[in-house]
């Protein structure tokens, strides 16, 4: 699996966290809100374990580019 497809599969977990979180927030329907939290937090841990730099093993954290921030290796996102 390429990286922008780890990084778009992380988001896709955490935002469908969030949108479980918030219905269960405000619609009342609290039973909503553990599962949407424990989809967040998922999304956050397969993205920190995921999107690492092919070299050095560093999280490149939000980071798009083509480089690694850390040790600078060109970075292929596809």
């Amino acid at each position: 699996m390429t990286l922008r497809k780890r990084r778009r599969t992380a988001m896709m977990i955490l935002l469908a966290g969030v949108v479980l979180a918030l219905l269960g927030t405000d619609t009342g329907w609290i039973w909503l809100t553990v599962p949407g939290m424990m989809l967040l937090l998922g999304g956050l841990a397969l993205d920190a374990v995921w999107v690492r730099c092919p070299r050095c093993g560093r999280w490149l954290g939000w980071n798009t580019g083509a480089r690694c921030p850390a040790c600078g290796t060109e970075i292929s996102w596809d």
